[in-house]
């Protein structure tokens, strides 16, 4: 009797004790995560490609409390990407998600959070689902196709830049850490990279996309090479050529007639359409403005739909796009937050791209950026040393000409000099190449 009494009294004992930890919990402890499984226990990247798989996620939350959410999410690229659900998600169930690659060289990966009202995440879990293993094991890595639609490529249009040609590919059995690489083999047998910027490094194992070609210093012919590369190891698993007959001749660009401008030799040579080139760099051009923070007047696109303004409040400087009536206006921080940008913001010939300069102080010069008109795509193109600051687009809108000079001296003594005239691709792509002696570039007004 004594011992059933002892045993009751332990057994309500042991009932008040859960009874208290559970109020503390739901008191103290806030949300928890007690479970995240997936029902699928592994994967290959082929059915992660193939874009007809799917997985089944479930999850068990304790003590979710009024205005806490739960949130699903995968990895993708470089940042975690969220899943769409039924909104609000209950603390304890299940979904069924698309598996797709993560556009990554990992494997594909999950979480599921609480998220608070302010967005803070209170409590989350991640969920991997690996490689399956036999897959890795039997690979056998092939380029099955490397094609093109284009027949020839002109040697002018290498010359300028401005050659883009639509490749389509498709890889079979690739392995997880191996990358697709484009490239131009030279007629020395060095790589010339011909991609594209993008946003990852990884590419889909097929597709369509666009590369850029050079023109080859020597030779005939232009050969593509798709390459499917360890990324790790560097080890070339197959590779695969395309190759292009070269047509025409790469002719120099023509001089236009000079332009009156002040202080402009008779003789100064002029570029495309209204480019104009200062040759007389004494005193520097006229009506320079001085540099610094100062906001640029609004300057009508070609077409007459748009405008842009330079302004430049002390460490905010950004680049306005709007129409132009004022209205939709997009704004571009400036790629340096604390150098302020050029005032003189150049629009392509269509209208629908930007060149303008962030400029450095001490001592004078600046770096060059093109933009879409709608404020997208912003790509670094080229640097430039001196206190010249305009910029010129080519008739074609391929490429852009501006200025450099070398710095000499130091302190007091420092100067700029040997000015000279680049012109470069419009998309940033290939390296500087001289154009003309001059220290400033003009671009005559319309009249």
């Amino acid at each position: 009797m004594v011992k059933r009494f002892a045993l009751s009294v332990l057994v309500c004992g042991i009932a008040l004790g859960m009874a208290s930890l559970s109020a503390r919990a739901q008191d103290d402890f806030g949300p928890t995560i007690l479970l995240f499984t997936c029902d699928r226990a592994e994967v290959t990247l082929d059915e992660l490609e193939s874009g007809e798989q799917t997985a089944t996620l479930a999850w068990h939350i304790a003590h979710v409390g009024q205005g806490l959410r739960v949130a699903l999410h995968t990895y993708q690229g470089r940042g975690w990407v969220p899943i769409e659900t039924p909104d609000p998600l209950p603390p304890v169930g299940e979904w069924s998600v698309p598996l797709t690659a993560p556009a990554n060289f990992g494997p594909l990966t999950f979480r599921v959070s609480i998220v608070d009202r302010a967005g803070v995440i209170l409590d989350e879990r991640t969920l991997v689902i690996p490689f399956d293993t036999e897959w890795l094991e039997a690979l056998e890595p092939v380029i099955e196709s490397f094609t093109t639609p284009a027949q020839s490529l002109a040697a002018s249009v290498l010359a300028s830049g401005g050659a883009r040609v639509e490749v389509t590919w498709a890889v079979r059995d690739r392995p997880p850490l191996a990358a697709l690489t484009f490239s131009q083999m030279l007629t020395d047998n060095q790589l010339q990279n011909i991609e594209l910027p993008r946003e990852h490094l990884w590419i889909p194992s097929s597709g369509t996309g666009l590369v850029a070609p050079v023109l080859p210093s020597g030779g005939n012919e232009v050969r593509l090479r798709l390459a499917l590369i360890h990324v790790i190891s560097g080890e070339v698993l197959d590779e695969a050529l395309i190759t292009l007959p070269v047509i025409g001749m790469a002719l120099p660009p023509t001089p236009a007639p000079s332009a009156e401008v002040p202080g402009t030799p008779p003789d100064a040579p002029a570029g495309p359409r209204d480019l104009v080139i200062q040759t007389d760099c004494a005193g520097g051009p006229p009506g320079q403005p001085p540099r610094g923070w100062l906001d640029g007047p609004g300057i009508p696109s070609p077409d007459g739909l748009r405008l842009v303004y330079s302004a430049n409040p002390v460490g905010a400087a950004q680049l306005i796009i709007a129409n132009a009536n004022g209205s939709g206006q997009v704004a571009v921080p400036a790629p340096v937050s604390d150098l302020p940008l050029g005032i003189r913001p150049r629009w392509s010939p269509d209208s629908q791209r930007l060149a303008f300069a962030i400029l450095t102080l001490s001592p004078p010069g600046g770096t060059i950026y093109v933009v879409q008109a709608d404020g997208t795509d912003l790509r670094r193109i080229a640097s430039y040393a001196g206190p010249f600051d305009d910029l010129a687009w080519s008739d074609d809108g391929q490429q852009l000409f501006y200025t450099s000079g070398e710095v000499n001296g130091s302190g007091d003594d420092q100067r700029i000099e040997g000015y000279q005239v680049y012109a470069i691709a419009a998309d940033g792509l290939g390296s500087p190449a001289v154009y003309a002696d001059g220290c400033a570039i003009y671009q005559r007004a319309a009249p």
